[in-house]
């Protein structure tokens, strides 16, 4: 007979963090691209980031039907090389505008959603316990 053993408390708490932190992570950018002041903005330029482990684009752009201004030019964080040309739905906050983009910030919420779940369900289960006898010994022999 196999016995399933329970994941330990240890590996336990650093999963569940892991989901906390992704969890938090994704509510963050649902917060900051919804936070602000709701324009469009034309993305003008994208250059590749010069670290080779960020994937991001650095874009700019300026507001649509504004003249170009230090105001009205910024950096939009979440745009992509593909939007240059476009107008794009963003949130300024400052001198900076965050792209609506509904799909990443949720997806890191469903993801640790579901792992912590998933940890909860399979890690907690409890284990049939061996039957103790009030006499501190097995079963009577």
């Amino acid at each position: 007979m196999r016995t399933r053993r329970r994941l330990g408390t240890g590996p336990l708490a650093l999963v569940l963090f892991f989901c906390l932190t992704l969890g938090g992570y994704g509510a963050f950018n649902v917060w900051k691209q919804h936070s602000g002041v709701a324009d469009r903005m034309t993305v003008n330029e994208c250059t590749k980031s010069s670290a080779k482990s960020s994937r991001r684009d650095n874009c700019f752009g300026t507001v649509v039907n504004k003249p170009p201004s230090y105001e009205t030019s910024m950096h939009i964080w979440g745009a992509r090389a593909g939007d240059v040309g476009h107008d794009i739905d963003v949130h300024i906050q400052g001198h900076e505008a965050v792209a609506d983009a509904w799909s990443t910030p949720l997806i890191y919420i469903a993801v640790s959603m579901v792992v912590a779940t998933g940890v909860l369900i399979f890690g907690l289960r409890r284990q049939p316990q061996p039957v103790r006898h009030a006499w501190g010994g097995g079963p009577p022999q």
